[in-house]
Parts: C-alpha cells; structure tokens; sequence
C-alpha cells in the first residue's frame, strides 16, 4: 500500500501473515553450487549478473537496499515480473535470482533429480520480506471473501 494515495488506502484492509526470508536461486551447473554454500560470499554474488523481479518497470528491489546500507550494488542483467519466469531463465544462465524462501523452494524441488536449479542462502544480512493479505473494506463481510482469506490464512500459516 505504499504506492497508493491515502484514499484508496482507506479503502483497504490487511492482514499481517508473517515474513520471509531470502536466498539465492542458481542453475544447478553454476560454479557455486561446486563450493560449499557456507563459502558462499558477498564478494561472489556481487560479482555475477542477476535477475531482478519487480512489478515496477524500475527502482531498487529490498536485496537492492540492503545492498546499499553496505555501501554495494549488484549488476542486474535483466527485469522481470514473475519469479517462475525468472526461474527458468536462471536454470539456462549462470546468473542469480534473489527470491523468498519459501517460493524458492516451492519452484526449486531438491528432492528431485531433474531439478535444473539449486538454492543458496543470501550471503547478507537483508530485512525479511512482509507477507501481508489485502482485501476492500466494502467486502470485509462478503462471504465469498472472507471464505477466500480463511483459505488463504489456512495455507501459508497452516
């Protein structure tokens, strides 16, 4: 809601649903994965290109502030709009995808052998990601809707 004016911010609603934390997205042939991941270094991830997913045709990512408080940027190679899309652009490139856990793991199955991509975890220190769930006031009580975020709620906090 940071990007709307205060009236269409009084018109919403929002949940808290929790934070995430990030990591970094690789193809599974990439150099780093032939290190351990504990090795894995500042000095490494801002040496590489990187994708970065925004809906915003411009402007820093969180990864790219928390960058900047340490006094670094990373080369950004390419934007996008979807972490799948990026995904599967990283699994045919040596870049790196900066993306929440949870989804990294979501899209990244370890567990299986034909998985084209592997997870590291972020080599700095970066704010969790806020999780929020936003709804319209004038459908707080929709049954519809409040149906749709119990499911919603029941999922990602179990």
């Amino acid at each position: 809601l940071h990007r709307v004016d205060r009236r269409q911010r009084q018109m919403c609603i929002r949940d808290r649903l929790g934070s995430e934390e990030l990591s970094v997205m690789v193809a599974k042939d990439h150099p780093l994965t032939r290190i351990p991941a504990e090795k894995f270094s500042l000095k490494a991830y801002l040496k590489a290109k990187h994708i970065q997913v925004s809906s915003r045709p411009d402007g820093a990512g969180i990864e790219d502030i928390a960058l900047s408080r340490l006094g670094e940027s990373r080369d950004i190679a390419m934007r996008c709009q979807h972490y799948y899309a990026a995904a599967k652009v990283i699994e045919k490139t040596n870049w790196l995808l900066t993306l929440p856990t949870t989804y990294a793991a979501a899209l990244c199955d370890a567990e299986n052998a034909h998985s084209k991509t592997c997870i590291l975890p972020l080599p700095f220190k970066a704010e969790p990601l806020e999780v929020h769930l936003y709804w319209q006031k004038k459908s707080e009580q929709d049954p519809a809707m409040v149906w749709c975020k119990q499911q919603i709620e029941k999922l990602l906090l179990g």
